[in-house]
């Protein structure tokens, strides 16, 4: 369905072995699966060798780490990517849209009350090595909020 060539640098690991080294970007070599063939001095090629090109080849993870922080009739929801060979390019997601604002930051939050006792944060990061962006989420729920006497604090939508 679709072709396409890349000279890709290689070196001689032991006789009649090769190693070659993966493009750096994945604009230039997205996901999937790849015929690789070596050619010789004369322009010929090897046979094929099947490979595979993962969305992270080095193993890029990123998790989502919430917390809640009460105060009275409100709580503040706090969440915290945490990941490894990432790149710090995060973007955030809250309830489902994403949230262009938040673009880059570690740590983002959101108040809660009555009239939204819970968020789901969901954030995605590119890969220091190239693929495509590993993402994960979570979620922080809170409430009924009470006031300081115990009574249940009111839903007053914000307008």
């Amino acid at each position: 369905m679709n072709q396409r060539f890349l000279e890709l640098p290689l070196t001689a690991s032991s006789p009649g072995a090769v190693t070659v080294a993966a493009p750096a970007s994945a604009a230039d070599c997205p996901p999937g699966h790849y015929l690789l063939f070596v050619l010789n001095s004369q322009g010929v090629p090897s046979e094929a060798r099947t490979v595979s090109i993962g969305n992270s080849a080095c193993g890029a993870a990123v998790s989502v780490s919430t917390g809640l922080t009460p105060l009275g009739c409100s709580a503040v929801a706090e969440a915290t990517a945490i990941g490894t060979n990432l790149n710090a390019d995060y973007r955030w997601s809250i309830d489902g849209v994403y949230q262009p604002a938040l673009d880059g930051r570690p740590t983002v939050s959101v108040n809660l009350d009555n009239c939204r006792p819970q968020v789901t944060f969901a954030v995605a990061a590119t890969s220091v090595c190239g693929g495509g962006p590993v993402s994960n989420f979570g979620s922080v729920s809170g409430g009924p909020f009470t006031s300081s006497n115990g009574a249940i604090c009111d839903c007053a939508p914000q307008e």
